[in-house]
């Protein structure tokens, strides 16, 4: 009998531990899903980033390229504005002395 006893002390003794183990897990669990979630968020971020990033050199690349153009554009609009002030001005100057554009459209080619 006493040995019985002590057997089921011994028995008890062993399952204390265990099932104190048990709320411990839970807990250790808990904060392995919330890193592993923390991590998958991160990862997911990250990559979304790096997209910006790409994005963001992509449209700074399409800007300069546009500014180069608009510069062309307006060097060109100069060019012809000033082509056009120069025949308006010859226009005159020949309207002055007594020539009109019908005149010029009789001449040949």
């Amino acid at each position: 009998m006493q040995l019985n006893l002590e057997i089921d002390a011994l028995i008890e003794k062993r399952e204390k531990p265990t099932q104190k183990a048990k709320p411990l897990r839970s807990e250790l669990e808990s904060p392995e899903r919330t890193k592993s979630k923390l991590e998958n968020a991160v990862d997911t971020r990250s990559r979304k980033l790096n997209e910006l990033e790409s994005k963001t050199k992509e449209n700074k690349e399409e800007k300069f390229r546009l500014n180069k153009e608009i510069q062309d554009l307006q060097r060109r609009k100069m060019k012809l504005s000033s082509e056009v002030d120069g025949r308006e001005a010859s226009l005159r100057r020949l309207n002055d002395i007594g020539l009109s554009s019908e005149d010029f459209s009789i001449l040949p080619g």
